[in-house]
């Protein structure tokens, strides 16, 4: 808009981000661009002029998320039943599997491809869904599980090896300044 650029970090809500801030996406933006990307496409003074915001997700949710996804969008191609797909682990186990750094998979990419940039507000996902909810409808949203498909199920190993496949991400989070921000963190 002429007021904000969201960058489109891919499966951290941004979609309804942009709808509650009624942002478009720009031309020629492709999806999910990246922080340069997105630069390019605003020109260096619609960057500037912009406040520029990005929203952020625990890596292992955004993960199996992604990978629920694309589970979901190969059975909607096959013709079969989207929600009956194969548990997390499997999935899960088959997605570590995949490039970590091709085109056709950006929504694996480690979030810190799109953290290359100055924002001027990091809204990790949880947080945004609790803003939006309370403001929008009213009503308060409970802690926990917020996600409109089954929780996340996995075991100790397969959690751990997607904490070691964005370990980047998480020494990043440790260290950046979200909304809402309290000492500490």
């Amino acid at each position: 808009s002429d007021k904000f650029i969201l960058v489109e970090n891919p499966r951290c809500g941004v979609e309804s981000l942009a709808r509650y801030l009624s942002l478009v996406r720009a031309s020629p933006m492709p999806q999910h661009a990246t922080t340069m990307e997105a630069r390019k496409a605003a020109g260096i003074v619609g960057w500037r002029e912009r406040t520029k915001i990005i929203s952020v997700r625990d890596p292992v949710e955004r993960f199996v998320s992604a990978a629920k996804a694309r589970a979901r969008d190969a059975r909607m191609l096959e013709g079969l039943d989207i929600d009956d797909i194969p548990p997390d682990n499997l999935l899960c186990e088959s997605a570590l599997a995949l490039p970590t750094d091709s085109e056709d998979y950006r929504d694996f990419w480690p979030q810190t491809k799109w953290l290359t940039g100055k924002f001027d507000l990091i809204l990790p996902l949880t947080s945004f869904a609790a803003f939006a909810n309370s403001r929008q409808t009213g009503r308060r949203i409970s802690p926990g599980n917020q996600y409109r498909y089954r929780p996340v199920n996995l075991s100790d190993s397969i959690r751990e090896a997607i904490r070691n496949r964005y370990a980047e991400d998480y020494e990043k989070f440790a260290k950046l300044p979200v909304w809402p921000s309290s000492p500490g963190n």
